[in-house]
């Protein structure tokens, strides 16, 4: 279709370790936003970790596989959105 898809991820709070999501690819580009806390997102196949703080948002281009990591002792919100491809 021709909409952007956006929503939202709520990672719970990690306990003695971090709570990590999947790894996560999009077909087209697509962005991560903090919104309450800061998360870490690692990207695997280049070995990079970046935090993003709340009011940032990190721009991920098409095909990037990436994880989002909860170092925190309470829940994180991220706002995301990933764009169609034509």
């Amino acid at each position: 279709n021709d909409f952007m898809n956006v929503g939202e991820y709520v990672l719970p709070a990690g306990s003695t370790t971090c709570r990590v999501s999947d790894i996560i690819e999009h077909v087209g580009e697509s962005f991560l936003y903090a919104i309450d806390d800061r998360f870490t997102v690692y990207l695997p196949d280049y070995n990079e970790t970046y935090i993003v703080y709340p009011g940032q948002m990190l721009f991920l281009p098409p095909h990037t596989k990436h994880t989002i990591l909860n170092y925190l002792s309470h829940k994180v919100t991220i706002f995301f959105g990933a764009a169609p491809v034509k």
